[in-house]
């Protein structure tokens, strides 16, 4: 009996010295849209020692690998006390990942002391990244990929003559891009893969996706048609008669129209997306340009001959809603996600003007590049990312701050023409 008090004494005095076992919990993660992400996460421990921080990250393609720190209150001397004190871990996922866009990401916190190590918790699957700008380089004949972060090209794909238009699928998974010198359209992935290439007509000039059907629809200037390419097949499947010159085609988010530009007939052509039926309505200032909002309401038309843009109604395109003065020479428009705003770029005054679509005024015009030719607007609706093609490179405007926020090079006499931010 003795002898059993004396080791049940022995291993509880051997057990009490030990130091106490860390305990952590993740609170909250948050991109920031730089390269990095915030963690915040609490730590305990019985006695209030300090703890140290092993942190790895896992990436689907490249496994679990240790997760570079960037700040926040490092991964050693981390106070902790018997209830819980917040710390935060900052990871600079974009040197672990690289640029772009991932998913199913996941980053791992141990706590551990000297001698005792805590269970580890785990943010994720998530998906972290700044999607990548990708702009036509038209004196090279190539695509470029521009990382928001480090604001350099990171990659770039041939493409056919002269490219200068440039789409990008709903789903964010394929680029198209017109050819303006060799009546074809090149499709490449959204991770840098050369498709395929189709030919089309003469001087193909604008081009959008059908937001549900694998369908193309190509705007052809000099043959006034309007192609549509079958992506399942890699073919032509339809070309319509539309009016002379078109300059701009956008599907409507409910896919059931195509309305296309007619500058040099001074129309809006609005194209029946199942029987290919079309309406041509004439307008009084001829249209350049157009965007039309997510919710399928408003048509936007900006005209480069008379320096204006116009707001439409969908249900009436004879009449707009309003017509205000924006700068010189308006070649190109873009809206928010959220059908706030509409940005357009002036390219004889070297500028963007930003209109509230709501109000139905100008709220803004921020001075770019020279000869801005082509925007498009981030997926989360903040900047415009705009071609200025004479100063070779691509600006980033913040929509709501009303300035122009940074500058992309796209190298020398790149000449880029068209500019497309790819969705997360």
């Amino acid at each position: 009996m003795m002898r059993f008090l004396f080791v049940l004494f022995f291993i509880t005095a051997v057990v009490g010295c030990r130091d106490p076992i860390p305990v952590l919990r993740i609170v909250s993660t948050k991109d920031n849209m730089d390269g990095t992400l915030t963690v915040k996460y609490k730590l305990r421990t019985i006695d209030g020692s300090s703890c140290s921080l092993e942190v790895t990250c896992y990436e689907p393609n490249l496994g679990w690998m240790p997760a570079t720190s960037g700040g926040g209150d490092g991964t050693s001397n981390l106070s902790s006390k018997d209830d819980w004190v917040e710390h935060t871990f900052i990871w600079k996922y974009a040197e672990d990942l690289g640029p772009g866009v991932h998913t199913g990401v996941k980053i791992r916190l141990t706590p551990y002391t000297e001698t005792e190590k805590g269970k580890s918790r785990t943010a994720g699957p998530m998906t972290v990244g700044t999607p990548f700008v990708v702009a036509t380089l038209t004196e090279k004949d190539s695509l470029a990929f521009i990382d928001p972060n480090t604001k350099k090209v990171v990659q770039t794909v041939q493409t056919g003559d002269s490219p200068s238009a440039v789409a990008v699928s709903p789903d964010g998974s394929t680029i198209a891009v017109c050819n303006k010198n060799d009546a074809s359209v090149t499709l490449v992935s959204a991770d840098g893969l050369f498709i395929g290439q189709i030919g089309v007509g003469t001087t193909p000039s604008s081009c959008a996706f059908h937001p549900t059907q694998p369908l193309l629809f190509v705007t052809c200037y000099d043959d006034a048609n309007l192609f549509v390419l079958d992506l399942s097949t890699m073919t032509v499947a339809d070309q319509i008669p539309v009016d002379a010159g078109p300059t701009d085609v956008v599907v409507t988010p409910a896919g059931n129209a195509a309305v296309v530009a007619c500058e040099d007939a001074g129309t809006i052509v609005v194209v029946d997306t199942d029987t290919y039926a079309t309406v041509s309505i004439a307008q009084s200032n001829a249209p350049t340009a157009l965007a039309v909002t997510p919710d399928g309401n408003t048509l936007v038309v900006v005209s480069k001959d008379a320096d204006v843009l116009l707001v439409f109604n969908t249900s009436n395109l004879q009449t707009p809603t309003t017509t205000l003065a924006v700068g010189l020479q308006p070649c190109d428009v873009a809206t928010t996600p959220d059908g706030k705003y509409a940005v357009c770029t002036n390219s004889g005054s070297n500028s963007v003007s930003i209109v509230n679509l709501q109000s139905l005024t100008v709220s803004g015009t921020v001075g770019v590049g020279e000869s801005p030719v082509a925007v498009s607007v981030s997926h989360d609706g903040a900047f415009a990312y705009v071609a200025c093609c004479d100063s070779n490179r691509v600006d980033k405007v913040d929509i709501e701050a009303g300035n122009c926020s940074a500058n992309y090079s796209t190298g020398t006499a790149t000449a880029p023409q068209g500019v497309v931010a790819l969705p997360r």
